[in-house]
């Protein structure tokens, strides 16, 4: 009996380290994202955050989440407009908005990796710093950090969501309570945003992998039964992105060239291609976990995001979601190694992970600054007093900049689309009207426009103190129709 409740003790002791080390990773991954917020100081961004900020503020949940036509989209995204409207709502300035979004980011990874757990067996504390290490060192997920609007961060928190509920439904197949759990999961998971069913097929492996403790009969009907539900939302969804306005466009003639040429494409293509060698490897000196199957679940997520791709045009942000399957795919391997090798690999990640945010964060987040620097600079206000146009080569700016120049009183000042022909004052048209452009070398770029390239003639007149940030120029027509 003693030496039953001293290993007991030991257990429960080896648990609580478990989780204070994964918190201790969650943590320190935080404060180096926050200190580089903090000292990049970000003003809110050009994509969506001024219509949200000011939709949040004024709207109710539902109203938010609702006043945008999701069906005409081509994906019902109200799980994630319900979730984007707290953070929004409480964006009271650009550094609380990117501070809690980096929380938020933080926290649908380490969801995602509580559900992947198990598949894995028994995990020491040092695999779970290595996963949340290896997802943000994934480049694309820095995306998540900058662009608080991308819904991304749902898809993951969504597909958490059903891994979670493949372990409960092993355990707990004919339970009253598994099968309200589901009820609720789907809806959620499957109104995030069209790509949540790149994790389908990996979610069914696990569901279909490995035995049970659970009656045979009962475990077989839940795994029946989820799967058609799980196949039956993906196939609605498919159905919905035909048709839908964004989706249409974004999908191309399967195998397309241009596509395959794609850097992005070929990166993640070549991941999958090292994760199934290793793999192979893994399996052939039998250090593979086979009958957890997380190998397996994390090669199929893969390999389903590659397909995807062959009909589904390149877009950085929608790359986002593949940093838990290359860090589940690290864990899975970490897991059989022994316990400094394991600690080796983690800390080495942790530090790889801090240096990677604070060298890759302020490459926007100052840009973003920059635009702070100006809308609150003296210059935006004696352009406001003189009702000023300002252009820009990003599109969306001419709506998001306007309401922040409202937001800092300087409601005279405007703002347009460069490439918008039917507005701007080109000195080739005879008019002395001065063109200025806010431009930088990162989110808004002169060289965007289909008007006017890098080799234009450009005076200075206003520039930011920091490097790569915005300035504010003035553009002579180099004689473009």
């Amino acid at each position: 009996m003693e030496a039953g409740h001293v290993l007991s003790e030991v257990r429960r002791a080896h648990q609580r380290s478990n989780g204070w080390v994964g918190w201790s990773a969650v943590a320190y991954l935080f404060l180096v994202t926050a200190a580089v917020i903090i000292g990049e100081r970000p003003y809110f961004g050009n994509m969506d955050d001024g219509d949200w900020v000011a939709k949040a503020a004024d709207l109710s949940p539902i109203a938010f989440v609702l006043s945008w036509d999701h069906f005409a989209f081509g994906s019902p995204r109200y799980a994630s407009f319900l979730g984007i409207w707290p953070l929004y709502r409480m964006a009271v300035d650009p550094m609380a908005l990117f501070l809690v979004n980096a929380a938020l980011v933080l926290f649908c990874l380490l969801a995602f990796w509580l559900a992947f757990r198990p598949l894995l067996g028994g995990v020491p504390s040092t695999v779970t710093a290595t996963f949340l290490s290896v997802a943000v060192i994934w480049p694309f997920t820095a995306d998540l950090f900058f662009f608080p609007s991308l819904q991304e961060k749902f898809i993951i928190l969504g597909a958490a969501g059903l891994l979670g509920w493949v372990r409960l439904a092993r355990r707990k197949p004919e339970c009253v309570s598994t099968w309200i759990l589901l009820a609720l999961l789907v809806p959620f998971a499957f109104m995030t945003k069209l790509h949540i069913v790149v994790f389908v097929p990996g979610v069914l492996l696990a569901l279909w992998a490995g035995g049970s403790g659970a009656s045979r009969a009962g475990l077989r009907r839940a795994r029946v039964v989820a799967s058609l539900v799980i196949i039956g939302a993906s196939g609605v969804l498919g159905a919905l992105a035909l048709f839908g306005d964004y989706t249409r466009e974004r999908r191309g003639d399967a195998f397309e060239l241009t596509r395959l040429a794609e850097w992005r494409f070929l990166l993640v293509a070549g991941v999958t291609v090292a994760v199934a060698l290793a793999y192979a490897f893994v399996w052939r000196v039998g250090l593979a976990r086979v009958e957890t199957g997380a190998h397996g679940v994390c090669l199929t997520f893969l390999m389903t995001m590659v397909g995807a791709f062959l009909v589904w045009d390149v877009y950085q942000r929608h790359l986002a979601i593949v940093s838990v399957m290359i860090a589940g795919s690290a864990a899975s391997f970490t897991v059989s190694l022994g316990p400094r090798a394991r600690f080796a690999v983690a800390a080495t990640a942790l530090v790889l992970a801090g240096a990677w945010q604070m060298y890759r964060l302020p490459h926007v987040f100052s840009s973003l600054g920059s635009f702070g620097d100006f809308i609150r600079s003296g210059q935006a206000a004696d352009l406001a007093e003189q009702e000023t146009v300002v252009y820009s080569t990003c599109y969306e700016a001419r709506y998001n900049y306007e309401l922040y120049a409202v937001r800092e009183g300087l409601d005279g000042l405007k703002f347009g689309w460069l490439d918008d022909l039917d507005r701007l004052p080109l000195a080739s048209e005879g008019t002395s009207a001065q063109v200025l452009v806010l431009a930088d070398h990162v989110l808004c770029p002169l060289a965007a426009s289909e008007h006017f390239g890098a080799a234009e003639e450009v005076s200075e007149v206003w520039q930011s103190g920091r490097s790569r940030g915005f300035r504010l120029i003035s553009i002579a027509d180099g004689g473009h129709p």
